[in-house]
């Protein structure tokens, strides 16, 4: 599943490594994130999305793809691209995530619908947005994350607990404090919080009970060593048609996923896996759970690794099609759909 000979690019201004990744590599696209000024007050936000604007901008010139995916939000991204691919008429899709439908980009649906409509596609990662964007008379098709492929580090476990490792970014959507409830009446178990904890929130760390470790932001070989070596993994949202990454990479390294019941993380995510409703009480049962069940939810992880892997061949090959049949390109080769 490649581009033999399609000059294609994907270029994000948000750090989704996993997704941008994923997409790129099977596509043979090259994957560029462009971020300038990431630590700046909110007000000089514009002059952020005009300094990415020229970078997105020189990369566009100096590539001369034929094939541009750029990710949403924000939507200035897709919106730069459209402006400058009507020149060397090459073709955008556009990458939308949850995000880009709700929250503060909702007032923003109406560019959103407008771009969508002129684009080759839109990706979304669930049939609910697939649907809406088909509404509004654009071509749309769902491509979940790939299951990243993460090495599986053998070691020794470095203590007697339960563990679990929460992957978390301190978003408004994580709810932190109701785990940190639950880990009070869990003495048998050790959790580990992942992300650099804002300065807004640094009361959480004199709230935390004495089984709990915030690790702040690791390395990635290092938090792929911390994945591999947990009992189970937890990932949770409050927030309905969210896929979560660290879910995904749940599947990869194959541990026991406890998540959040949402109809689209319970369907996608439909083995190894305990439900939730983000309450205190519902942590405390599930983590209860997974420790009992442990081997099984295991074993059934492993199936559903393979599963998902034969069901995002099938999702990327349609894309694929789909491309092969509107490249408006008279000397691009079509994509090559065989699986690896």
């Amino acid at each position: 599943m490649r581009c033999d000979r399609t000059n294609a690019v994907f270029i994000s201004w948000v750090k989704t490594v996993a997704r941008a990744e994923g997409i790129a590599q099977a596509l043979g696209a090259r994957d560029f994130c462009i971020q300038r000024l990431k630590r700046m007050p909110w007000f000089m936000l514009p002059l952020r999305y005009f300094l990415q604007s020229l970078d997105t901008v020189a990369v566009l010139r100096r590539e001369r793809p034929q094939l541009i995916i750029t990710t949403n939000p924000p939507i200035v991204l897709p919106l730069v691209v459209y402006a400058f691919a009507r020149w060397p008429k090459a073709d955008l899709v556009i990458d939308s995530h949850t995000g880009a439908f709700t929250g503060k980009w909702r007032p923003f649906l109406f560019l959103h619908r407008f771009l969508s409509r002129r684009a080759l596609a839109t990706l979304v990662t669930n049939e609910t947005l697939r649907e809406q964007v088909a509404a509004w008379g654009a071509s749309a098709l769902v491509l979940e994350d790939r299951v990243p492929e993460l090495p599986i580090v053998r070691t020794e476990p470095t203590n007697p607990c339960f563990t679990i490792v929460v992957v978390n970014s301190f978003a408004r959507d994580e709810p932190v404090e109701e785990v940190l409830a639950a880990a009070r009446g869990l003495s048998g178990f050790r959790f580990f919080i992942t992300g650099g904890i804002p300065k807004g929130l640094t009361g959480l760390l004199e709230q935390a009970p004495s089984n709990v470790t915030f690790t702040g932001f690791l390395p990635r070989p290092d938090y792929v060593a911390m994945l591999s070596r947990a009992d189970a993994i937890m990932v949770l949202t409050t927030r309905d048609l969210t896929m979560l990454c660290g879910a995904y990479e749940a599947v990869a390294v194959g541990k026991p996923l406890i998540t959040s019941d949402w109809p689209v993380l319970r369907n996608y995510f439909s083995k190894g896996a305990v439900y939730i409703d983000n309450s205190a009480e519902s942590i405390r049962r599930a983590a209860l759970e997974v420790a009992d069940q442990n081997q099984r939810l295991r074993d059934e992880m492993r199936e559903l690794k393979s599963e998902l892997s034969h069901h995002w061949n099938r999702q990327f090959e349609d894309f694929c099609n789909h491309i092969n049949a509107s490249l408006k390109l008279n000397d691009a080769a079509p994509l090559n759909t065989r699986h690896p």
